[in-house]
């Protein structure tokens, strides 16, 4: 699977969200067709949601919705649930993993602020699996890079600080998460107050 596969879904994923074009069997239709690339390749299908949100010019309700669909991948409001998208994602081989998050932190310094907020929420859902077991260490230190640097834009700034908000909103709601390593939490905080 490959990032025109991806591109192909967006019309499907468009009728998902726009009631106008909905009607019951294109919505079932387009459901399954995600949820088969779902379980035929996750990490060729995260990649390549994850690189229609960071690809510029793209039609930006596209990015946008491939971005949530990513986010929505690990995301649950049943625990159990939320425990086995989050066992799924960790399951990943590292090196797809490391791909899809360089993905994220790029969108997050894409000129676009619909890109860049929905990158903020889909790093902050990472982030919530990896941070507690130590991994994804460029997580904090770009964060920090983009609020910091001189070079950055505001909107890249805010973005940053946006997903260091989700961030810690996720982290206080996973339930069975080891604690956050102390410090971790001292790099988190220390971005915010510098980015202020």
């Amino acid at each position: 699977m490959d990032a025109g596969v991806v591109h192909a879904f967006v019309p499907i994923m468009m009728d998902l969200f726009e009631p106008e074009r909905n009607n019951p069997s294109v919505r079932t239709a387009a459901e399954q067709a995600l949820q088969n690339a779902e379980n035929t390749n996750l990490p060729e299908f995260c990649l390549a949601l994850v690189t229609e949100l960071s690809t510029e010019g793209k039609d930006l309700a596209a990015r946008q919705l491939a971005g949530l669909h990513f986010k929505n991948l690990l995301v649950a409001k049943d625990e159990a649930l939320q425990t086995a998208r989050h066992d799924k994602w960790k399951a990943m081989d590292p090196a797809a993993r490391a791909s899809v998050k360089t993905c994220l932190l790029a969108s997050l310094r894409s000129p676009e602020t619909a890109p860049r907020h929905t990158a903020a929420q889909a790093c902050a859902e990472v982030a919530a699996v990896e941070l507690p077991y130590n991994e994804w260490q460029e997580f904090l230190a770009t964060l920090m890079e983009n609020v910091t640097s001189n070079d950055q834009p505001d909107g890249v700034k805010i973005s940053s600080l946006e997903c260091l908000g989700f961030t810690c909103e996720r982290l206080a709601v996973i339930d069975n998460a080891p604690d956050i390593a102390p410090d971790t939490t001292d790099r988190m905080l220390t971005t915010i107050v510098d980015g202020i």
